[in-house]
């Protein structure tokens, strides 16, 4: 719906039952507001979340609340792609709960969020997407970081820890700094086993 400018997200209670997420706001393209009901929606049983806000223009999403539980998620795939108002998220750091480390397909997750601050991405670091032998369970960060204008030094993400670690399982990083203009300092993990 590329009309709809508001979404009274209290319609949906924090008692309802959702497993999936995926596409909801999709291609709301006047969408500037949820209300406030969406902070407390209960996520714990949702495995996919890929293109929930896609090309929305919200300017900030908070899933700081408990009630966002990331546990069973698997799909995040452009979750927030193409959010080009979109500055803050609170809760980024939520997205790898230590609890359940798994793959998790984060490709197109941040594409084109040119006004994202950099502070949101360095929660990306704590991410908790290494297994017990220190190496990333994830297989592609494909566009993951594509088009991040805010971002100024890949060592936000790519901190000195996260840079000792293994990538061997990580097949695909193209495009992922991609468009980042404004990136003027690129340090990367050794990714010993891309395919792309």
């Amino acid at each position: 719906n590329t009309s709809l400018n508001y979404f009274d997200s209290s319609l949906i209670a924090p008692s309802d039952s959702l497993t999936n997420l995926s596409n909801a706001f999709s291609g709301c393209t006047s969408l500037v507001d949820l209300g406030e009901g969406y902070k407390t929606w209960p996520t714990s049983a949702v495995n996919d979340f890929s293109y929930l806000f896609y090309k929305t223009k919200l300017t900030d999403i908070d899933l700081s609340n408990e009630a966002w539980n990331f546990e069973q998620a698997s799909k995040y795939t452009g979750m927030f792609s193409g959010c080009s108002a979109l500055t803050t998220i609170n809760g980024i750091s939520k997205l790898f709960p230590s609890s359940a480390i798994k793959s998790r397909d984060i490709t197109d997750l941040f594409n084109s969020c040119k006004e994202l601050n950099e502070s949101i991405l360095e929660g990306v670091a704590s991410w908790n997407m290494f297994d017990q032998d220190n190496n990333c369970v994830l297989s592609s960060f494909k566009n993951t970081f594509y088009g991040c204008k805010k971002l100024t030094n890949s060592n936000k993400i790519f901190t000195e820890t996260l840079l000792s670690k293994t990538y061997s399982k990580v097949t695909d990083i193209s495009g992922i700094f991609g468009e980042c203009t404004n990136c003027t300092t690129i340090t990367m993990p050794k990714f010993t086993n891309l395919t792309t």
